[in-house]
């Protein structure tokens, strides 16, 4: 696929199914080296390359503002609310009733905002500023069908503006929410562009997430894995907020993940019916939300209508983004509430 602002022309199902396997094997063996390929460039970043980012920023930045400040308030609500053990004094700490039988006086808790430094007052204990963090996962539709029409409605530039407005929101809060960016296409359901724990540093490595995702829909093979990588990204997403499960030894649940799942909606296509991935929304112990950012005739809304209530949302104009990811950050109680 090469897009250069001129109409893109998709062969018909018809014609693909002529073409013999030799030809299907060393077509993707071509498309995977021109990936590579394509790779290697995007270490070299030119002035046009900054251009396009720029210009991709113009449209979020406005919105980023409001939503870091509604993130970076929440996350202070949430710290306020949290224990802060070993303390001579407050409430009595049933956990620590053995080291008080022993002589131990630091068996208290109270209510309160940790110490910068994590010793959470006096004492010390808990409360450093990793704990509690909320997890959050995006899922981005890199596949072919997003390349393909973005000359039709801008598909594919409502994800790399998703994928920009959540990376220079969460910049800078990385104590507070760890997060991970990974697409799905026809060739793969977990395509990793940011790693848990490896927020991109600086504006430079963003933008090179953003090319790394135009180039994967531009090469990788046709198909939908929507279904799957939702499912996988549920478990895995979970698998991570399990990992602090208890820090303290209290009994607490970890706090609930969320999952943003992006699509185009073009499960018609492939055979693939809407209930499917409500039953992979409904992921129990994780928030799960379906976005889709692409429609073909009124099949988003379709698919979004199939959906657990208040989990499915369509976004068909740029402007429409930011107000969808509010939406769901608010329903998910990662903003507008403390989150507990």
């Amino acid at each position: 696929r090469l897009w250069d602002g001129n109409p893109v022309h998709q062969v018909d199902q018809a014609a693909q199914d002529e073409v013999s396997e030799a030809a299907r094997a060393e077509g993707r063996r071509q498309a995977r080296a021109a990936h590579r390929a394509r790779l290697r460039e995007i270490e070299d970043m030119t002035e046009d390359d900054w251009e396009a980012y720029r210009e991709l920023l113009d449209g979020v930045m406005p919105h980023v503002g409001a939503l870091r400040r509604a993130l970076d308030h929440a996350a202070d609500r949430g710290r306020e609310r949290a224990w802060i053990r070993r303390r001579p004094d407050g409430e009595l700490d049933e956990t620590r009733l053995v080291d008080g039988a022993a002589g131990d006086r630091l068996v208290f808790k109270r209510r309160g905002t940790p110490d910068a430094d994590g010793a959470g007052g006096p004492g010390g204990g808990d409360g450093g500023p990793q704990k509690g963090r909320r997890r959050l996962l995006f899922l981005l539709d890199v596949s072919g069908s997003m390349y393909r029409f973005q000359m039709r409605d801008g598909r594919l530039t409502r994800m790399l503006e998703a994928a920009m407005l959540v990376m220079e929101s969460l910049h800078g809060l990385e104590n507070r929410y760890e997060y991970a960016i990974r697409g799905h296409s026809g060739g793969a359901d977990a395509v990793p562009f940011v790693d848990w724990g490896a927020a991109p540093a600086n504006r430079g490595a963003r933008l090179q997430v953003l090319q790394r995702m135009v180039a994967h829909s531009q090469f990788c093979p046709s198909g939908d894995t929507t279904i799957e990588a939702t499912r996988r990204a549920c478990r895995d997403a979970l698998a991570r907020a399990d990992g602090e499960k208890n820090p303290d030894g209290d009994g607490a649940p970890p706090r609930r993940p969320l999952v943003v799942a992006l699509s185009d909606a073009n499960f018609s296509r492939y055979g693939m019916d809407p209930l499917w991935w409500a039953d992979a929304l409904g992921e129990r112990g994780v928030d799960a939300h379906a976005v889709m950012v692409g429609s073909l005739g009124d099949e988003a809304r379709v698919v979004a209508g199939a959906l657990p209530r208040g989990r499915g949302h369509v976004c068909l104009g740029a402007d429409e983004l930011p107000v969808v990811f509010k939406r769901i950050l608010e329903h998910a109680r990662v903003v507008g509430d403390d989150g507990e």
